[in-house]
């Protein structure tokens, strides 16, 4: 399991003008396709409409609502791989549909109110890189009276799950290091999420829905959130962790699409979140681990999250965990 990326926002900048990220994206199939069969499966409903797509990228979405019959396309990205999306663009012969326009979507002005907003804002556990406000200020500044949001909706979940595996490997391996007491290293580790893959079989509890938006209606603030959760465990087994993944839908247009990150599902870039405990629970069957967790903004990242975690089994002590995801 690898720990997310450390970066601030010019670093992810620059990374988003690397190439590997891009074929992370475009090879992720499920999430492309999804995307695809959102805009061409409702081609109707894009013919001769205007498009804005926010942080365009290569300008796969672009190409797709321009292949559906857009009558117009504004695609706008921050970072030089929108230079190299021009040519793309040339090569597919669409550059007089799609303009790509270069810079922060808050610092630039499209000329014209638009029908449809297209964008893939989503991060790791949903709102990580916090690029959703960006949407709501297209949605607010651009967007027509009764216009489209792709997606339009979109769900954060939470579920306990076991990995002794990656707890013995990677934090409790810290206890003693040829020797030498590198328990600093172990709170450090504990303090950060990881992104990977749970499997299935590694799920212990039931799901808790954790955050829910409706992108026509949600705030600039709404990545930053609190929220209780009640989970149920469903056998007996050593918990270490809790598992975020998230969904996002595509419902304003006749045929609807739902791309889900969920363990359960078929795997994606995204993969799931895991938040690992400063101890495992040991927990039976029918146990509950409750309690509250919140996303805050990240002061020293832009695109950050700070995640506070309370948690506890049945009526035992609250136990208190920050993360610093950045």
């Amino acid at each position: 399991m690898t720990s997310a990326p450390k970066l601030h926002q010019d670093d992810k900048d620059s990374n988003y003008s690397a190439t590997g990220i891009h074929n992370d994206m475009i090879q992720d199939k499920y999430r492309t396709l999804t995307y695809c069969k959102a805009i061409e499966n409702n081609a109707a409903s894009f013919k001769d409409k205007v498009v804005l797509d926010v942080g365009s990228g290569t300008g796969i979405l672009s190409l797709f609502a321009a292949r559906s019959g857009a009558k117009k396309v504004y695609a706008v990205e921050c970072t030089p791989i929108g230079y190299t999306s021009e040519e793309i663009i040339s090569a597919n012969h669409f550059e007089n549909i799609i303009t790509v326009v270069h810079g922060r979507l808050e610092e630039v002005e499209i000329p014209e109110k638009v029908d449809i907003i297209i964008s893939e804002w989503m991060g790791y556990a949903l709102y990580f890189e916090v690029m959703l406000p960006s949407v709501i200020f297209a949605r607010n500044k651009y967007l027509n009276p009764n216009g489209a949001l792709l997606p339009s909706r979109a769900k954060l979940f939470m579920s306990g799950m076991e990995d002794v595996e990656y707890r013995c490997t990677q934090i409790d391996f810290w206890d003693n290091v040829y020797g030498f007491d590198f328990s600093a290293m172990k709170r450090k580790a504990l303090s950060e999420p990881v992104v990977d893959t749970c499997e299935k079989w590694q799920l212990m509890t039931n799901t808790a829905t954790l955050h829910e938006i409706n992108i026509h209606e949600c705030d600039e603030d709404a990545c930053f959130f609190k929220s209780n959760f009640d989970l149920t465990c469903n056998l007996n087994q050593s918990m270490t962790a809790f598992a975020i993944w998230f969904d996002v839908y595509f419902e304003d247009f006749p045929s609807k699409h739902t791309l889900s990150t969920s363990p359960l599902k078929k795997s994606t870039h995204w993969q799931q979140t895991m938040l690992y405990l400063k101890d495992p629970l040991d927990v039976k069957k029918n146990d509950h681990v409750k309690g509250n967790i919140e996303f805050q903004e990240n002061p020293n990242d832009g695109g950050g999250l700070i995640i506070l975690l309370e948690y506890q089994l049945n009526d035992g002590p609250v136990i208190k965990q920050d993360f610093d995801f950045r």
